[in-house]
């Protein structure tokens, strides 16, 4: 599948950068809901890992919020397993789903994406930036770092450092 190809370039590429002295390089591979489903998925990342030798600390998989909302306790059972080996999880896209607060208690996040679509909008739109503001606030509570995706202007840089997004 596609989803295992992109994997396994990602992986090797980091093994590469490692191996010319970049040791401090981390990877972020995005995670469809469709791979996620796969009950051999663990085991083929699992295998990929061996085989290019990446610390499981330089690894971060990025899943929406989709992967969640489909199965939330085969979810946190996976996530567990992820999180046990060493893996970071991040959720993208958070904001655009059903943002379930739910799932924010029970699965091991360790960092949460804010949408695009919120930053558009940061310094124009009062509502949008209180809700960003609560994210941030609630996401920093969780111990979960606060990303957000699209930063076009200065003036939402500026707007996002004051609210303390990582």
């Amino acid at each position: 599948a596609s989803g295992d190809w992109v994997m396994e370039k990602a992986l090797e590429t980091l093994a590469y950068y490692h191996e010319i002295g970049f040791k401090d390089f981390c990877i972020n591979i995005n995670v469809s809901s469709i791979q996620m489903k796969e009950p051999n998925f663990l085991s083929k990342l699992k295998a990929v890992i061996e085989k290019t030798k990446v610390p499981m600390q330089a690894i971060k998989l990025e899943v929406t919020e989709t992967v969640l909302m489909e199965n939330i306790e085969a979810s946190r059972a996976l996530f567990d397993e992820i999180k046990a080996m060493g893996i970071k999880l991040a959720l993208d896209d958070f904001g655009t789903g059903y943002s379930s607060l739910n799932y924010l208690r029970n699965i091991p996040l360790d960092v949460l994406k804010i949408d695009k679509s919120f930053v558009d909008e940061i310094t124009t739109s009062k509502v949008l930036s209180e809700i960003v503001d609560s994210i941030i606030s609630m996401a920093h509570a969780l111990d979960i770092t606060v990303v957000a995706e699209g930063v076009e202007t200065e003036n939402q840089l500026a707007v996002l450092r004051e609210k303390g997004c990582d």
